[in-house]
C-alpha cells in the first residue's frame, strides 16, 4: 500500500470520527434542552398550582368573614328585638302600678273623714254635749249589733269593703298576688314553647298585665289581669 493510500484512510478516519463526536454531543444537548424545558414547564405548572391554592384561601377567608359578620348582624337584631319586648313589657307593668297607686290613693282620700270646724254657740254647744251624750248611752244590744255586723265583713271573697279583681280572689300580701300572675303567665308560655297549646288558646288565656288593689278594711290583696 502506498503511502498516499495510507494517508487518505487516515484522512477518512479522522473525519469520521469528527462527524460521530458531532452527532453524539448534538444528541446529547438535545436531551439535556428537553429535560430543562420539562423541568421548566413543570415549575410553572407548580407555580400556578399554587397560585390557585393561595386564591382559594383568600376566597374562602373572605366568605368565612362575611358569613360571621351576617351572622353576628341576625343576632343582634334579635337581641334588640328581645330587648324591647322586655321593655314594653316592664312599661305596661310600671303603668298598672302607678294606676293601683292612684287608684289606692282615691280610695284613701274618700274613707277618711272631713272634720269641719264650726263656731258654735253656748247653746249649740250643750246640744253637741248632749248629743255625745246619747251617743255614750247606747244600749248593750246595739253594741253587739255593730260588733256582729264587724265581724261578718272580709270573711269571704264578696263581702270585702271593695270589690275583688276577674280572679275573684284575695291574697294575704300584694307579693303573693303578683306570684300567681307571675307563674301563670310562665307556665302558659312554656307549654306554648313546647307546641302543647295552640296559638288561639295562649291568645286566650294568657293575660299580657295586671292591676292590684287592697281591700280597706282587712288589708288583703285582689288581682285583676288584662286579657287581648
Amino acid at each position: 500500500m502506498s503511502k498516499v493510500k495510507k494517508l487518505v484512510i487516515c484522512i477518512l478516519s479522522v473525519v469520521l470520527i469528527l462527524i460521530v463526536f458531532i452527532f453524539v454531543k448534538s444528541k446529547y444537548s438535545t436531551q439535556t434542552i428537553g429535560k430543562e424545558t420539562i423541568n421548566e414547564v413543570s415549575n410553572v405548572i407548580q407555580n400556578d398550582t399554587i397560585e390557585n391554592d393561595k386564591e382559594n384561601k383568600v376566597e374562602n377567608t373572605i366568605q368565612d368573614v362575611a358569613n360571621e359578620e351576617v351572622t353576628e348582624k341576625v343576632e343582634n337584631e334579635e337581641t334588640k328585638k328581645t330587648t324591647n319586648i322586655v321593655n314594653n313589657k316592664q312599661v305596661v307593668e310600671e303603668e298598672k302600678k302607678e294606676t293601683v297607686k292612684t287608684d289606692n290613693k282615691k280610695n284613701t282620700e274618700q274613707q277618711q273623714p272631713v272634720t269641719k270646724k264650726e263656731n258654735t254657740t253656748p247653746t249649740q254647744q250643750k246640744e253637741v254635749e248632749k248629743t255625745e251624750t246619747t251617743s255614750e248611752d247606747k244600749t248593750q244590744s246595739e253594741i253587739v249589733k255593730e260588733e256582729k255586723e264587724k265581724v261578718e265583713k272580709c270573711t269571704n271573697s264578696n263581702n270585702h269593703g271593695i270589690e275583688a279583681g276577674n280572679t275573684g280572689k284575695w291574697y294575704n300580701t300584694k307579693g303573693e298576688a303578683v306570684a300567681i300572675y307571675d307563674k301563670l303567665t310562665n307556665d302558659l308560655g312554656q307549654q306554648w314553647e313546647k307546641f302543647e297549646i295552640s296559638d288561639e288558646y295562649y291568645e286566650e288565656h294568657c293575660p299580657f298585665g295586671y292591676e292590684v288593689w287592697t281591700c280597706p278594711f282587712c288589708g288583703k290583696w285582689t288581682i285583676n289581669y288584662y286579657y287581648n
